[in-house]
Formats: structure tokens, C-alpha cells, sequence
């Protein structure tokens, strides 16, 4: 909560044993849709580990957005996240997930990154262009896990190496065919 400023609206149903706090967190059940717009999210402190990825860039580490909805639902201590979708001003993102209600993260995120933008991959970086869709914008899936307040934050470029590899082949095809031709 203190990382992310805007206006939300939910529409939320659910229930819990009002006993005392570890009754409410252990017996919580909520389900519902919330939609926010015209605000950011402050991911610095999530997104430490892929600052070498992102150069002069650092400013993508905090994400302004036109709209962020998901829907939730509370059940058996974990905040559930599904078809989250985030339309940035710079980046847009989607992913499905948890957060425990006990500070525990497991997230799986897509990033598009701005066009034109380039992430430096290091040894890996002519999968960029495996990387880059029609939109000349570049995808990179990450996995957050561990503890929320400082998630493990994984790169994960398996779906690049097979982009790369098929483009690869149908090259080799067109040559090919073109010799046969």
C-alpha cells in the first residue's frame, strides 16, 4: 500500500470470524474486481535486481498507469491475483499471482516494455529481437517470489530462445529454399 497512489473502485463480496486478528486473517474470504486509474505504482524497491537490465532506464521501475484492474479473491491467508492487466504510460503489464497475507509473494509478470527501448541482456542480448513483436516493443516474462517487501526477481527468456531459435529456422528454410529455387 505505502508503494502505489490512485483512485480505486471494487466491487467485493466475501466473508470471515470477526474474533480477533488471527481469526479475521485465518478465516478471510473475499472475491471481486477492482479497477484503478490515473495512478503509480512504486516498484523500486521489487525491481532492484534487474536494474542492470534497464541502463538509463531506471525511471521504468516506477510504473505510471491510465488503468490497473485484476481480480481478487482472499482465501486460506493469500491475496489471489488473476487477469491482472496494468495500460502504463511507458510499460504495460499482466500477470496472475499471490501475496500472502503473511508478506510471502509468488507473481508471474509479463512486461512490455516502451518502443524503441532496448534492455541490455548482457550476453543475451541478441535475443532482443526474438524479444521485439509486431508493435516493436519488447516482452519479458518475471517471476517475483520470496518475501513482498524484497522479492527474488527472475528474468525468464526461455520464450526467447525458442522465438530466436524458430526465426533462426525459417531463415535457414528461405535460404534453402532459395538455393533450391
Amino acid at each position: 500500500a505505502p508503494l502505489w497512489q490512485g483512485k480505486v473502485d471494487a466491487t467485493v463480496a466475501g466473508d470471515c470470524d470477526l474474533r480477533d486478528k488471527d481469526a479475521v486473517l485465518s478465516s478471510l474470504s473475499l472475491d471481486g474486481d477492482t479497477i484503478s486509474t490515473s495512478g503509480a505504482v512504486d516498484a523500486r524497491p521489487w525491481l532492484q535486481d534487474i536494474s542492470q537490465f534497464l541502463g538509463q532506464r531506471q525511471d521504468l521501475k516506477i510504473i505510471r498507469y491510465r488503468e490497473f484492474l485484476h481480480h481478487l479473491s482472499v482465501q486460506d491467508g493469500r491475496y489471489n491475483i488473476t487477469d491482472l492487466v496494468v495500460r502504463g504510460l511507458d510499460t504495460d503489464w499482466w500477470g496472475n499471482g499471490w501475496i500472502g497475507l503473511d508478506g510471502s509473494i509468488d507473481l508471474g509478470l509479463k512486461v512490455k516494455l516502451p518502443a524503441g527501448f532496448q534492455p541490455d541482456l548482457g550476453d543475451l542480448s541478441f535475443l532482443a529481437a526474438a524479444l521485439r513483436g509486431e508493435d516493436g516493443r519488447i516482452a519479458l516474462d518475471l517471476s517475483l517470489t520470496g518475501r513482498a517487501a524484497r522479492p527474488a526477481v527472475n528474468l525468464n527468456l526461455t520464450q526467447a530462445k525458442e522465438a530466436a531459435r524458430d526465426a533462426v529456422e525459417e531463415e535457414a528454410k528461405k535460404g534453402i529454399n532459395g538455393l533450391l529455387d
